[in-house]
């Protein structure tokens, strides 16, 4: 009986007249002629729905080609569906393991593509007489500050709004100026490091697609490998990557554009989520010590409540570890207090002696690995003034300090000359190399540009060569020379 059933219906199938029958029952469920069945009750809505959506479907596979198919597997033994269905699976993962070697072998050829060309572009420095980016004033806005300085209002305590001051305005300046000092600098050195030409090109080809996840996971291990320039840094350089891959002097990116990235570097913290409490903590000093005063790392502050207090629970969900439970517990302090700094030691006569834990000890007190510490303090504010605390936690921070993290000493410099005088010589250097590269009987007009920059740059301390590599390998992390000191070898 079963088989007459699938042989009469693979016979209606062939000579259409199933496929018309479908057809005509599609039309009458668009007239509504089964309202009329429903309205009698011969049918519910529930069947109604159930017979238009197998219609629907049935016709589905009539023009897909595969209604045939399955009516013959109706046919079938069990047995003979066990081992179709075990094959359509052996097929299946067959697929898939080809489209994860695909999609290794994407990778690799994606990486290798931004290698070869960041290659190319510090291949050409020297070999090709560069004719753009090699004034100093250039780099430089005209007045420093936001763009949005002189339109910006301020909204006073009655609603009304007003333009700022010559004060306010000034305090904008000095916080902008640091970075639209410094921008040029990181962008300009950035373009000379085949890794950091490759971690643009990684970021301006990458696109959303089959493997788009897997490209992001790959760019953010080679991330792992650049120099700690500061988060700012990092979001700075991001910004620009576009223009950094395509190996565009940062004179040439639009001034709009490079106040908006100032903005970014000026307001940044050099800061990372410590993945136990997800909270913010300090990353640490900068690769190039001349842009710590940049990235205002956090120095000293009260710890709140919430920190003190508050622990969490997690698991992992889908892969991720995720918080599921808070607790907060007023009697369970989490943060060092003056009993964390004693502890119980045998004596040698047996008795049990309370005594100072060393600075290498630190079992009992709320640090972690990233050497930041919850302290509970008392103060007392009625009778001290500032200078007396300040002189007191200096005492404190001596007695306290855990030994694996002595005090760090940085040489105070005049930052903004810095990044001048980083600029300077990076571009005494380019200029020299494209002067070398210029042909003046083929090219005067250009030989000419280029000894006019040379001659605006000329000072002792644009010719530092050693200075010259040592802030590209500050800037870019790069252990071998930059390129130009092989260009420019006598």
């Amino acid at each position: 009986m079963h088989d007459d059933y699938v042989k009469g219906m693979l016979e209606r199938l062939a000579s259409g007249e199933l496929e018309v029958q479908l057809r005509d029952e599609m039309r009458r469920h668009k007239a509504g002629e089964f309202k009329k069945d429903i309205k009698e009750g011969r049918r519910t809505k529930e069947q109604v729905a159930k017979i238009k959506a197998k219609t629907e479907d049935e016709l589905r596979k009539i023009e897909a080609g595969t209604l045939a198919d399955e009516l013959r597997e109706l046919s079938l033994s069990e047995e003979e569906r066990t081992q179709i269905e075990a094959e359509r699976t052996r097929i299946g993962e067959e697929i898939e393991i080809w489209k994860r070697g695909e999609g290794r072998r994407f990778i690799d050829e994606w990486k290798r593509a931004a290698h070869s060309r960041a290659a190319e572009i510090i291949a050409n420095r020297g070999r090709v007489a560069e004719s753009s980016g090699l004034v100093l004033s250039d780099f430089f806005p005209s007045s420093f500050g936001p763009a949005w300085l002189d339109t910006e209002k301020v909204k006073e305590s009655d609603g009304t709004l007003r333009n700022l001051d010559t004060r306010e305005k000034q305090e904008w300046v000095e916080h902008y100026k640091p970075a639209e000092m410094r921008l040029p600098a990181l962008y300009e050195y950035a373009r000379q490091s085949v890794r950091w030409l490759t971690w643009a090109c990684l970021l301006s080809s990458w696109k959303d697609g089959p493997h788009g996840m897997d490209c992001e996971l790959r760019r953010i291990e080679f991330e792992e490998t650049l120099p700690n320039i500061g988060n700012g840094g990092f979001d700075s350089l991001r910004a620009l990557a576009e223009h950094l891959a395509a190996d565009r002097p940062f004179s040439e990116i639009p001034m709009e554009k490079r106040k908006g990235v100032a903005g970014i570097l000026a307001n940044s913290r050099n800061s990372e989520v410590d993945p136990d409490t997800f909270t913010m903590v300090d990353a640490g000093p900068t690769n190039a010590p001349w842009l710590d005063s940049l990235v205002k790392t956090e120095t000293l502050r009260l710890a709140d409540k919430t920190e003190a207090t508050q622990t969490m629970a997690g698991r992992i969900i889908d892969g991720e570890h995720r918080v599921c439970h808070k607790y907060t517990c007023d009697d369970t302090l989490k943060a060092t207090t003056q009993n964390d700094l004693y502890g119980r030691i045998k004596g040698e006569a047996g008795n049990w002696d309370i005594v100072r834990r060393g600075n290498d000890d630190l079992r009992t007190r709320a640090i972690n690995d990233h050497g930041a510490e919850v302290l509970v303090l008392w103060v007392n504010w009625r009778n001290t003034s500032n200078a007396d605390l300040a002189d007191a936690f200096e005492r404190l921070a001596k007695s306290l300090r855990p030994a694996k993290w002595p005090e760090v000493y940085r040489k105070e410099e005049r930052h903004d000359q810095t990044a001048e005088k980083a600029l300077r010589v990076l571009l005494w250097h380019r200029v020299s190399a494209s002067l070398k590269a210029c042909d003046p009987k083929k090219e005067l007009e250009l030989w000419r540009k280029l000894r006019e920059a040379k001659k605006k740059l000329a000072s002792l301390r644009s010719r530092d060569k050693k200075q010259a590599v040592q802030y590209f390998r500050e800037i870019t992390g790069d252990e071998s020379a930059p390129w130009w000191t092989a260009k420019l070898k006598k």
